[in-house]
């Protein structure tokens, strides 16, 4: 059941979240989302990043890893 297995992989998660600060290649943050499904980190915030945009680019590095990993993006640290 994929649907069993996917609830399996996002409560599996180590309480660590990532902070991304004005990353400009989405090719990096890709590489950060796989880095960050295998370490089993719980979430990515992306800091003063307005222009993220998760297109083909990112979607080829990261191998579909944005399903299983929360992300958000700020505009401050308060």
């Amino acid at each position: 059941d994929f649907a069993a297995y996917l609830h399996h992989i996002q409560n599996n998660r180590h309480p660590i979240s990532l902070l991304l600060d004005q990353i400009r290649d989405i090719r990096n943050v890709g590489a950060i989302f796989r880095l960050a499904d295998a370490a089993r980190i719980a979430k990515i915030y992306f800091y003063k990043m307005e222009d993220v945009q998760l297109n083909i680019n990112f979607r080829r590095v990261a191998r579909s890893t944005e399903q299983f990993i929360i992300y958000e993006s700020l505009q401050t640290l308060e």
